[in-house]
């Protein structure tokens, strides 16, 4: 290394690496060592960072520009910000990890092939490796995942243990953390299902909304603070309204709409409560409540609410309850309700041209009716008539539901007798002999054939009968 003394007169121009420039040419007086400036670039870029080689301390170019105006470009598919963002990115190859966005300390530091994805905070998206197009926004959010794919997370904590879950919406403090793979799933509110590890296709909308629910807990769908909190494996339930279904742990398939509505059913399944505290104490299945005050018990809520019912598969077995004044406006035309509907009405007519032949004391068919299952009232209208000369002792109709059989139940017959005396009818409608019938109750449980009978007691000549025989439905 050359010393090189300035004289009077003299410039040094020129220096090599490694030489050193003494201030004057007094002996002993401290020389600048000139810095080693051979790995200096050629060339660089325009408003480039300027950046040092951590061996050989040489100056190197940069991707990174300020220009005159003060704005910065990185010029890279990928931005890391903080303490080991993105520390490992790109470690497979060239080609992956790229569209990454991390900020804040730690923030993908693990991520090698996964892209598309935007990380904003402390540990957000730390273990992710290779999961693709997530989205935490958040201190720890999404922290555990690293094969997650999809998802979106906001707020601290939030998602934090879902390790392979896709197509995931968290939003909230704290919320969903423990879930662990809930795939198409949606959690709104803090501490939204916050301990238990989430079920697929499941909506949590509300402070502790789902808040144990498990994987088990299958397509249930809760809005309102603490709707189904305690719930576990109860599986395609809908809550709606604050605390509804709060104490269901394994209930399933129940509709709950209103504040408090079924709180305290545990294990009951496939039930609809409508309304402010409906069902607040039914804990059975297949129950049906629409109310809006808070009843003493169980017990006390099927006897005054609104309306209380059972629902079955056999229609035979439901049950409906209208606990007040029901008023039903009829129909408002000459139209016939439906069959199996309450009203319903039914009839057969045989008029006079088409009567029937008699023979003495036996009773014979003159139609009948086909009456499916359930509670009707039945009456009837039996006409009996002779020729000139036909003399009768006694004439019945009858409503029967055996064939060619007089059915002598009190409003299921009507007669006429002469005792002692047998008349004879004029041969003419005026001397008609009319026996009228019911109405009368049956009820059946399966389709029967309700029948209406004539008989008369006559001598000389003939008899023939007709008449009408009808029903109405009465539930």
């Amino acid at each position: 290394m050359a010393n090189l003394r300035p004289k009077d007169a003299t410039r040094v121009t020129t220096v090599d690496a490694g030489d050193s420039v003494l201030l004057d040419g007094t002996a002993g007086v401290r020389s600048i060592e000139v810095p080693d400036l051979l790995g200096t670039p050629a060339s660089s870029t325009d408003n480039a960072i300027a950046r040092f080689d951590g061996t050989s301390g040489a100056l190197q170019d940069s991707i990174v520009t300020v220009n005159d105006l003060g704005h910065v470009n990185i010029n890279s598919d990928s931005t890391f910000i903080g303490k080991n963002a993105g520390a490992v990115n790109n470690t497979p190859a060239p080609t992956d990890g790229i569209y990454n966005t991390f900020i804040g300390s730690g923030a993908g530091a693990n991520n090698t092939s996964g892209y598309a994805q935007l990380f904003v905070g402390f540990n957000s998206g730390n273990a992710n490796t290779v999961g693709d197009g997530n989205t935490y926004i958040g201190y720890a959010s999404g922290q555990a995942g690293t094969t997650a794919k999809w998802n979106v997370a906001v707020g601290t904590d939030a998602l934090f243990g879902t390790i392979a879950g896709q197509n995931i919406v968290a939003v909230g403090h704290h919320v969903a953390t423990g879930v662990l793979s809930a795939d198409t799933s949606v959690f709104v509110g803090a501490e939204a299902n916050k301990v238990g590890v989430g079920a697929v296709g499941t909506t949590m909308v509300g402070y502790r909304a789902g808040y144990n629910n498990n994987a088990s807990g299958l397509g249930n769908s809760f809005y309102g603070n603490l709707t189904g909190f305690t719930n576990t494996s109860g599986a395609s339930d809908s809550y709606f309204g604050q605390e509804a279904g709060f104490s269901g742990t394994t209930a399933s398939n129940n509709t709950f709409i209103g504040y408090r509505a079924g709180y305290n059913n545990v294990t009951g399944g496939a039930s609809v409560f409508l309304g402010t505290f409906a069902g607040f104490y039914e804990t059975a299945s297949s129950k049906l409540f629409i109310d809006n005050q808070s009843r003493a018990s169980e017990a006390d809520a099927r006897l005054k609410a609104l309306i209380y019912g059972v629902f079955d598969a056999a229609t035979a077995n439901q049950r409906l309850t209208i606990n007040g004044v029901f008023t039903a406006l009829g129909t408002q035309t000459n139209d016939s309700a439906a069959a199996g509907y309450i009203g319903q009405y039914k009839e057969s007519v045989v008029t006079s041209g088409s009567a029937i032949s008699l023979t003495t004391g036996t009773p014979a068919n003159v139609t009948s009716i086909s009456l499916e299952a359930g509670d009707w009232d039945v009456s009837s209208s039996v006409n009996v008539i002779g020729t000139g000369t036909t003399s009768f002792s006694a004439a019945i109709g009858s409503i029967s539901q055996t064939s060619a059989t007089v059915d002598t139940t009190p409003l299921a017959f009507g007669i006429l007798t002469y005792g002692a005396s047998p008349i004879v009818p004029p041969a003419s409608t005026i001397g008609v002999l009319n026996m009228n019938s019911g109405p009368v109750r049956k009820s059946f449980a399966a389709t029967t054939t309700v029948y209406l009978v004539g008989q008369a007691t006559f001598t000389a000549s003939t008899a023939t009968a007709w008449g009408t025989i009808r029903a109405r439905r009465v539930r």
